[in-house]
């Protein structure tokens, strides 16, 4: 199982990961969600911590993982044995 990893959001650093994406969005008119998006994410942490924002439960923003596996079968939006 995976474990969830510690950090520290920074919104200096979120800022301009989220610059990056916009760069990222506009950098090609189809973009593949394996190959560029969730690799994107995958190196943007405070990006991906703030989507935490959405969810009133979450005090502090300190922890995530990418393809958190959720009972044991899938991973966030699919299944173990998609390419």
């Amino acid at each position: 199982m995976k474990l969830l990893q510690a950090h520290s959001f920074n919104a200096v650093n979120c800022r301009s990961e989220w610059n990056g994406y916009q760069s990222l969005l506009q950098s090609k008119a189809i973009l593949s969600e394996q190959k560029d998006i969730l690799p994107f994410f995958k190196k943007s942490k405070d990006l991906s911590l703030l989507i935490g924002n959405y969810i009133p439960k979450i005090k502090t923003l300190d922890c995530f993982a990418h393809e958190y596996q959720l009972d044991g079968d899938f991973v966030a939006d699919r299944k173990k044995s998609d390419p």
